[in-house]
């Protein structure tokens, strides 16, 4: 392989592939190597089959039952046929006999029921999902491209193609597993009501066999098989998609967890390593335990799941795995993986045009691993039908920005412009957020506070001394930041998408002064002191009367607080509250003892 260093797993595979091609296909200058653009197609082909293989976190064989008729056109096809091996059931049967009857409506010698598939029934699965945008390669020409930029351009679009698959498939799993759940459940809304799903309380999680015990609930549940469906036992392969965490939860001692060879490290590290291994357990093979094959699905992938089912971002944040079998479901497989490139005729690049079809479902009871203080989504708790997995309109927000090219006329002089293609933007372009705060004055004030929570994260500021204050966010983040200082009144401010799309936005506030009042008591002829500890109070803050402390004159008793020395005021007793909006001296009234 030339010298390319790889960044990523998948970047490795699709250089190692594509390394490996015939050395007709590549030619080294000045230190390069580039591919011959023209059998780009061919070679791309084996390339893009071999990656989705190994990128696949629901495993074809080991979670999922997939078989794709290659014969069908994959641009026509809308469903194809998986087969499913069935339980049969109990299928015996009583002849009649001298004068004992037999099974009512089938008691003669030959069966009148109807034929049944005795191995294997077929099930229809719906291909709908496409990944089909075009794809336009700017100064790409098909004679030559360098080595380094096919292969990081192949295996940024295999990491989508496999993220978009997977996270289907495992949108389309919740989504019938929590129907199930749902269906059989006495309150919907309650976790503890759903007999499929594994609770797990995370301040336990590495005491010691206290996963030993899920995953032996777990075994459990699948030797129960699903008897609503006939299926005795779920027996044979299956595997957890699993978040991180839950893959470091079950490598505490006793679980039985057994660390594969890594693979990562082999297709970084060793140049002649066969990616046969990667394709056959996958990239995101984490090991097994008692059976089960682990699949690393990062936060992206979950991510991804919600918007499949539309959901908000963290809702599904308290779900750690999917147990996945070729018993409970089945995938339509990947319709076609062959990339259509063409030399533009009209711009100077090349235009591929992908058609990837694909589509799953499960169709018998899934098990789910989840936060015991997991809330579940109102959209999941659907008792008469799983709940819809659909594509949404935008996958991104603010994720694109068109390219345009200059038109000019007969003359040369510019007219108009063109959009010819729409690049992704980065997602970790930055925006720096200034603001400049000043009292009513105009004076700076340097000694401010900025409180800035973004999401769920809080963002640290720099107070650059001049009353000006610095931080930054995302392009396109909305943070909200409340701005505070001694003697003023906070504020709070919300970015919107439109303040921070670009590199820098710069916001002046003005702080008002806080205006405070003072709430004092008088003993008035009586004697001692009282004092409000909380005074003074800002404008319109409720101050509570204080219960009276103060010694009654001789032949008196404490009757009343009134806002007068003779009691003309207003009264007020020990518990009752004012709203502040100015200084308030409260005098004690006194009356004669009886």
């Amino acid at each position: 392989m030339p010298n390319f260093q790889p960044q990523t797993t998948t970047q490795a595979i699709v250089g190692k592939l594509l390394g490996g091609t015939s050395d007709a296909a590549k030619k080294v200058s000045r230190g390069y190597t580039y591919i011959d653009g023209s059998l780009i197609p061919n070679a791309l082909s084996p390339i893009i089959a071999k990656a989705i293989r190994a990128g696949r976190i629901v495993r074809p064989g080991v979670g999922i039952n997939e078989q794709f008729v290659a014969s069908i056109d994959p641009k026509s096809v809308n469903k194809v046929t998986v087969q499913l091996q069935t339980n049969m059931g109990v299928r015996a049967r009583t002849i009649r006999a001298d004068f004992a009857a037999g099974t009512p409506g089938n008691d003669g010698m030959i069966n009148k029921n109807d034929k049944l598939i005795p191995s294997t029934s077929p099930l229809d699965v719906p291909v709908l999902q496409l990944e089909d945008q075009p794809l336009f390669f700017p100064q790409m020409q098909m004679q030559t491209m360098l080595f380094d930029e096919v292969a990081v351009t192949v295996a940024n679009y295999m990491d989508n193609v496999t993220n978009g698959i997977d996270s289907y498939h495992m949108a389309k799993a919740l989504s019938y597993a929590m129907y199930r759940g749902a269906n059989e459940a006495t309150d919907p809304t309650s976790i503890t009501d759903y007999a499929n799903i594994i609770t797990i309380d995370e301040t336990h999680a590495y005491d010691d066999l206290y996963m030993v015990r899920k995953i032996n609930d777990i075994n459990a549940k699948l030797a129960n098989g699903d008897s609503l469906l006939q299926l005795m036992s779920f027996s044979g392969p299956r595997e957890i998609a699993a978040r991180p965490e839950l893959l470091g939860w079950l490598k505490t001692p006793k679980t039985g967890f057994i660390l594969n060879s890594d693979i990562s490290t082999k297709l970084f590290y060793e140049p002649n390593y066969d990616t046969t291994e990667a394709e056959r357990v996958g990239t995101q093979h984490r090991g097994s335990i008692q059976g089960y094959d682990l699949q690393e699905a990062p936060q992206g992938v979950w991510s991804l799941v919600e918007k499949w089912l539309g959901l908000a971002e963290g809702d599904l944040s308290g779900v750690y795995g999917i147990i996945f079998t070729p018993q409970a479901y089945a995938g339509a497989g990947v319709g076609k993986k062959e990339m259509t490139m063409l030399q533009s005729s009209q711009y100077d690049g090349v235009v591929a045009f992908p058609y990837i079809k694909y589509g799953g479902t499960a169709y018998r009871k899934m098990i789910i691993i989840a936060s015991e203080s997991w809330t579940i989504p109102a959209k999941l708790q659907n008792v008469n039908y799983p709940s819809p997995v659909l594509a949404p309109t935008q996958w991104y927000e603010d994720g694109l920005e068109p390219i345009q090219k200059v038109i000019y006329d007969a003359s040369g002089q510019p007219v108009g412009v063109e959009t010819i293609a729409n690049i992704v933007k980065a997602n970790n372009l930055l925006c720096e957020v200034t603001f400049a705060i000043k009292n009513a004055t105009g004076t700076n004030i340097t000694a401010a506070s900025l409180v800035i929570t973004n999401g769920s994260k809080v963002t640290p500021f720099v107070n650059n001394g001049d009353g000006t204050y610095t931080f930054t966010c995302k392009q396109g983040d909305t943070p909200s930041v409340v701005v505070s200082a001694t003697g003023y009144t906070s504020q709070t401010i919300t970015l919107t998408k439109a303040n921070t799309k670009y590199s820098a936005y710069k916001k002046d506030i003005t702080l008002v002064a806080t205006v405070t009042y003072t709430l004092a008591y008088n003993s008035n002829t009586g004697t001692g002191t009282m004092t409000d500890t909380q005074s003074p109070y800002n404008t319109g803050d409720i101050a509570t009367v204080l219960a009276n402390a103060f010694e009654a004159p001789s032949g008196y008793k404490f009757s009343k607080f009134n806002t007068a020395a003779d009691g003309n005021g207003t009264d007020y007793n020990p518990g009752e509250t004012i709203t502040m909006s100015a200084n308030v001296t409260l005098y004690a009234i006194w009356v004669l003892s009886e």
